[in-house]
């Protein structure tokens, strides 16, 4: 039986703005109660569960890279050609061909699906992962807005969490030389962020996404469909879905729509 209860609920937004005619300085922070299950974890990992639900419900195929489709009558898409490691190439027949394979996906370059209300990202994305604080409730997801700057940190695995910072592309460029320095010391500059975390260190890497993309794509067609960001990869700083009534909205509705 499915709970009612719903994923997230809002427990405290606080929002300080402070006006003149040259720029609009707003710190606002939304903080959220997050379910187990809405939690991001952390690439590569699992549940052992569901990984071995995986294993029985799928016939996993290594080493293979899809390269073109196969068509039915009327068009229909019926399955996919696939180049093996040894140059061999097969075909695969299905009823449904799903494309879960990202943001760059083969199945949507194949069949040629339209993008629309894309853009390409005004931003830069910098994350790792982190022990969580003994003073940080595991179930809390924290957005932290600075201007233009946006900091994040969400709920992971194994009581660890992911602390991502996202600042404008001009920024991001004077990084470069040192992005992992300069990741670690803009979390230690955050008023909320750097307190909590202290004089600790990201427990791996740090990862960076320098240049991306945004889009709609047509998820859908006969005998195929887009799932996940091979269908919608959206800019999870600018408060979609659930974080749509992000402090911001308000001035946009005042004042129009504003890319963020």
């Amino acid at each position: 039986m499915r709970s009612r209860r719903p994923f997230f609920s809002v427990l405290r937004r606080r929002t300080r703005a402070r006006r003149s005619r040259a720029t609009d300085r707003r710190r606002a922070i939304q903080v959220v109660r997050v379910a187990r299950a809405s939690a991001c974890e952390r690439e590569g990992w699992q549940l052992p569960a569901a990984r071995a639900h995986a294993w029985r419900a799928t016939d996993l195929q290594p080493e293979s890279r899809v390269v073109d489709l196969l068509h039915g009558t009327g068009g229909r898409v019926s399955g996919v050609e696939v180049r093996r490691k040894n140059g061999r190439r097969d075909r695969i027949a299905a009823g449904l061909v799903i494309g879960a394979d990202g943001r760059h996906s083969t199945v949507a370059r194949l069949v040629a699906a339209l993008e629309y209300l894309g853009y390409d990202g005004p931003r830069a994305s910098y994350w790792a992962y982190w022990q969580r604080p003994h003073a940080w409730d595991a179930g809390t997801l924290y957005n932290e807005f600075e201007g233009e700057h946006s900091r994040v940190l969400f709920p992971t695995d194994e009581d660890h969490v992911l602390v991502a910072t996202v600042p404008i592309s001009a920024r991001a460029r004077t990084w470069r030389h040192d992005p992992s320095a300069a990741y670690l010391a803009d979390v230690r500059s955050s008023r909320t962020l750097g307190p909590l975390f202290g004089e600790a260190r990201p427990l791996g890497r740090v990862r960076v996404l320098a240049k991306t993309r945004y889009f709609f794509r047509a998820a859908a067609g006969p005998g195929w469909a887009l799932a996940g960001d091979a269908g919608h990869h959206k800019e999870f700083v600018i408060g979609l879905g659930h974080l749509g009534r992000a402090p911001r909205c308000e001035e946009s509705r005042n004042r129009g729509p504003r890319r963020y």
